[in-house]
């Protein structure tokens, strides 16, 4: 069995606890207010138990555990979790936590933050998406039909491993969603965070088994539509916020097919956008389908306006037209790394100037 180290001993921490003695575990606790005061807890939980001061639960822990307020952060005994295995249950939920300066100020994605302070150890997300109360109850055999998954997300494979088997002893799954920045597909306000939550009686009511096969889906489901959104914001600025571009697009972006000599990432698409806005009048995009799947976008739509300018070829008739357009976008690492794109001249619908 495992001794498993515990900075942090509210709600979760405590939870978590009392599983892994329930489990055959050893528990080292510790907290911000010294051992004293979790006298009355390391009682309940019986001989397994025994408090601790955060470096000691540290020191202590083949696995550990940190379950504090985000903000808090800085407390964390770097030194004493050197190449340790480090379980990360943090939310950053501001207005019931506080602000966390780093994260929003862009420098440091929330998922990140611990690891990047714990520059020595090996985080692996954990037990974030489970509210304590249904953690105690939804625990299941293994093989058992209801049992539940729990996502999971870390870079180091070993670190992962002994995760998944300490989950696995606490009666469920685990579902490996990739490396640690992966973690981002089950932060607060996404489909798999609330996954075990009954929409109707939510906190109140109990929890939902919840299989892996679900929760691929719902994991899958927040990939989806972040790229579409992302999608979405590429033709607001081709529609005329060019700015956004950099936002969207990454620094090597290719446009397929391009024009000699075009450049990649931003740089190149910005004078296309000059064009098609000098082109036409009341210039606009228009979409009629997207289609998304992880890391592929497709879409059917229109470049439309007042053509005033010659325009791929076809000369100013100072008519309204609409040029049909199909494209394909690749995401890769949260950008549109290249596009597809196909114009139907063709298809050139040409009417009076609206």
């Amino acid at each position: 069995m495992t001794t498993i180290g515990f900075i942090g001993s509210g709600r979760i921490g405590g939870t978590l606890a009392r599983l892994a003695v329930d489990a055959g575990h050893d528990v080292v606790l510790s907290n911000n207010s010294g051992p004293d005061s979790l006298r009355d807890l390391v009682a309940a939980l019986g001989p397994r138990a025994r408090a601790a001061t955060p470096d000691e639960a540290a020191t202590a822990g083949e696995i550990v555990v940190v379950t504090i307020p985000i903000r808090a952060y800085r407390q964390i005994p770097a030194a004493a979790l050197r190449g340790k295995t480090v379980i990360d249950t943090l939310n950053y939920d501001p207005a019931r936590q506080g602000h966390v300066a780093e994260i929003d100020a862009a420098g440091t994605p929330a998922e990140l933050l611990l690891q990047r302070h714990l520059t020595g150890s090996h985080v692996v997300k954990a037990f974030s998406t489970v509210f304590f109360a249904h953690l105690a109850t939804l625990g299941r055999p293994a093989g058992a039909a209801d049992r539940s998954a729990l996502p999971i997300a870390g870079d180091d494979a070993d670190a992962k491993k002994a995760v998944t088997a300490l989950i696995d002893s606490l009666g469920y799954d685990a579902y490996d969603a990739g490396p640690l920045a992966e973690s981002r597909r089950f932060a607060p306000g996404t489909p798999a965070q609330l996954a075990h939550l009954d929409p109707d009686g939510m906190f109140a009511a109990p929890g939902r088994p919840v299989s892996p096969e679900r929760l691929a889906t719902l994991l899958e489901s927040w990939n989806t539509g972040v790229e579409r959104r992302l999608v979405e914001t590429l033709y607001r600025a081709i529609g005329g916020e060019p700015d956004l571009l950099d936002d969207v697009l990454a620094p090597d972006w290719e446009d397929i097919p391009s024009i000699p000599g075009q450049p990649l990432g931003p740089a190149g698409m910005k004078p296309h956008i000059a064009d098609f806005h000098r082109a036409f009048a009341d210039a606009r995009v228009i979409i009629h389908d997207i289609v998304a799947v992880p890391g592929m976008v497709a879409v059917r739509g229109a470049l439309a306006g007042t053509l005033r300018a010659e325009f791929l070829g076809v000369p100013p008739n100072n008519r309204y037209d609409e040029i049909t357009i199909h494209e394909f976008h690749q995401i890769e690492n949260g950008r549109i790394r290249r596009s597809w794109h196909l114009e139907d001249l063709h298809g050139w619908k040409s009417r009076n100037a609206l």
